[in-house]
Protein backbone atom coordinates (compact mmCIF):
# COMPACT_ATOMS: atom_id res chain seq x y z
CA UNK A 1 0.00 0.00 0.00
CA UNK A 2 2.69 2.27 0.70
CA UNK A 3 4.34 1.77 -2.96
CA UNK A 4 1.35 2.80 -4.46
CA UNK A 5 0.55 5.29 -2.32
CA UNK A 6 3.75 7.08 -3.86
CA UNK A 7 2.80 6.05 -7.41
CA UNK A 8 0.09 8.40 -6.63
CA UNK A 9 1.58 11.49 -5.16
CA UNK A 10 1.41 10.53 -1.68
CA UNK A 11 -2.47 10.02 -1.50
CA UNK A 12 -2.93 7.54 1.03
CA UNK A 13 -4.44 4.48 0.06
CA UNK A 14 -6.32 2.06 2.86
CA UNK A 15 -6.80 -1.99 3.12
CA UNK A 16 -10.42 -2.02 5.07
CA UNK A 17 -12.63 -5.34 5.64
CA UNK A 18 -16.19 -6.31 7.15
CA UNK A 19 -16.13 -9.22 8.70
CA UNK A 20 -19.15 -11.15 10.05
CA UNK A 21 -17.29 -13.01 12.75
CA UNK A 22 -14.15 -12.90 14.47
CA UNK A 23 -12.26 -15.80 12.91
CA UNK A 24 -8.90 -15.42 11.43
CA UNK A 25 -8.89 -11.61 12.41
CA UNK A 26 -6.32 -11.37 14.35
CA UNK A 27 -3.88 -12.95 11.59
CA UNK A 28 -5.00 -9.61 10.28
CA UNK A 29 -3.80 -7.01 12.23
CA UNK A 30 -0.81 -5.77 11.02
CA UNK A 31 -2.53 -5.35 7.70
CA UNK A 32 -5.96 -4.07 8.18
CA UNK A 33 -6.38 -0.17 8.54
CA UNK A 34 -9.92 -0.01 9.14
CA UNK A 35 -12.59 -2.58 10.00
CA UNK A 36 -16.01 -2.07 8.73
CA UNK A 37 -17.24 -3.73 12.03
CA UNK A 38 -20.68 -5.55 10.76
CA UNK A 39 -22.48 -5.31 13.92
CA UNK A 40 -25.65 -6.11 12.18
CA UNK A 41 -26.82 -9.25 10.43
CA UNK A 42 -24.60 -12.20 11.05
CA UNK A 43 -22.29 -10.13 13.20
CA UNK A 44 -25.09 -8.51 15.18
CA UNK A 45 -23.82 -9.96 18.80
CA UNK A 46 -20.27 -8.14 18.29
CA UNK A 47 -19.05 -5.21 20.06
CA UNK A 48 -16.54 -3.13 19.64
CA UNK A 49 -14.80 -4.53 22.83
CA UNK A 50 -14.37 -7.81 20.53
CA UNK A 51 -12.01 -6.45 18.21
CA UNK A 52 -10.04 -4.19 20.51
CA UNK A 53 -9.57 -7.82 22.54
CA UNK A 54 -7.87 -8.86 19.29
CA UNK A 55 -5.87 -5.52 19.59
CA UNK A 56 -7.55 -3.28 17.11
CA UNK A 57 -7.69 0.35 18.09
CA UNK A 58 -10.70 2.00 18.43
CA UNK A 59 -9.75 4.19 15.81
CA UNK A 60 -9.17 1.35 13.53
CA UNK A 61 -13.50 0.44 13.92
CA UNK A 62 -16.25 1.80 11.86
CA UNK A 63 -19.55 1.01 13.18
CA UNK A 64 -21.70 -0.66 11.04
CA UNK A 65 -25.69 -0.26 11.24
CA UNK A 66 -27.96 -1.97 9.08
CA UNK A 67 -30.59 1.05 7.56
CA UNK A 68 -32.82 -1.35 6.68
CA UNK A 69 -36.23 -1.94 8.62
CA UNK A 70 -36.79 -5.15 10.45
CA UNK A 71 -32.88 -5.48 10.07
CA UNK A 72 -32.77 -6.42 13.75
CA UNK A 73 -29.93 -3.94 14.57
CA UNK A 74 -29.25 -1.65 16.93
CA UNK A 75 -31.02 2.07 16.62
CA UNK A 76 -29.14 5.11 15.62
CA UNK A 77 -29.19 6.10 19.12
CA UNK A 78 -27.72 3.31 19.92
CA UNK A 79 -24.67 3.29 17.58
CA UNK A 80 -24.11 7.07 18.44
CA UNK A 81 -23.52 6.44 21.76
CA UNK A 82 -21.37 3.40 21.21
CA UNK A 83 -19.30 5.43 18.87
CA UNK A 84 -19.08 8.35 20.84
CA UNK A 85 -18.47 6.19 24.25
CA UNK A 86 -15.72 4.18 22.59
CA UNK A 87 -14.40 6.95 20.48
CA UNK A 88 -14.39 4.89 17.36
CA UNK A 89 -12.90 6.04 14.08
CA UNK A 90 -16.76 6.05 12.47
CA UNK A 91 -19.72 4.85 11.42
CA UNK A 92 -20.60 2.64 7.98
CA UNK A 93 -24.07 1.86 6.18
CA UNK A 94 -24.62 -1.21 5.07
CA UNK A 95 -26.44 -1.42 1.51
CA UNK A 96 -28.07 1.64 0.38
CA UNK A 97 -30.26 0.03 -2.11
CA UNK A 98 -33.27 -2.43 -0.80
CA UNK A 99 -36.80 -1.61 -1.77
CA UNK A 100 -36.84 0.89 1.04
CA UNK A 101 -34.82 3.92 0.20
CA UNK A 102 -36.69 6.40 2.33
CA UNK A 103 -35.89 4.91 5.70
CA UNK A 104 -32.56 4.11 4.38
CA UNK A 105 -32.13 7.94 3.04
CA UNK A 106 -33.52 8.83 6.37
CA UNK A 107 -30.70 6.59 8.66
CA UNK A 108 -27.89 7.80 6.19
CA UNK A 109 -28.91 11.41 6.94
CA UNK A 110 -29.30 11.18 10.50
CA UNK A 111 -25.97 9.40 10.93
CA UNK A 112 -24.58 12.43 8.78
CA UNK A 113 -25.83 15.09 10.97
CA UNK A 114 -24.42 13.35 13.72
CA UNK A 115 -20.98 12.91 12.30
CA UNK A 116 -21.02 16.11 10.92
CA UNK A 117 -22.92 18.47 13.12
Amino acid sequence: MDALSEAHGGRPFYLTVSPADLEYLDTLLDSVNLVNMQTYAGGKDLTPGDFTSLGYTSDQLLYGICPETNCGTRTVEEVEAEYTDKNLAGVHLWRLNSDNYVQEGEVQAQIYAFLHP
